[in-house]
């Protein structure tokens, strides 16, 4: 584990914890499978009323199309969904009452995440 100064003298561990604490108090709930059901069902045209949560193409900043998948879903908080978008991240802020991030990656701890990581060190500055 390195001890690299990452910002204000933050050392690579104590980033790692204060972006385990952020994500304890800010990502409430995985709401995957609760997600997918709503895929599933015809009724309630998920993609016209959701379209955040959908994977797709979009247009990146060279004019190109990139296609996102979304591999999860959660239930953030509003602060956490208002920085999520400004990000650029996927988030539906009237998913039934609940604030949804589509997180586009997996396989990993949320605290690891490349967007966390940044709204953190954003956060301590």
């Amino acid at each position: 584990m390195t001890t690299t100064a990452i910002n204000n003298n933050l050392s690579e561990c104590d980033l790692q914890e204060k972006c385990a604490e952020f994500v304890g108090r800010e990502v409430l709930v995985c709401l995957s499978a609760l997600v997918n059901e709503f895929m599933q069902k015809e009724c309630c045209d998920f993609i016209d009323n959701y379209p955040e949560l959908v994977g797709g193409y979009v247009e990146n900043e060279d004019g190109e199309e990139d296609f996102i998948e979304i591999y999860e879903y959660w239930a953030v908080s509003g602060w956490l969904a208002e920085k999520l978008q400004s990000k650029g991240e996927r988030v539906e802020c009237d998913f039934h009452g609940l604030c949804v991030w589509g997180r586009t990656t997996t396989g990993q701890a949320i605290s690891m995440d490349g967007v966390i990581r940044e709204l953190v060190q954003e956060a301590l500055s």
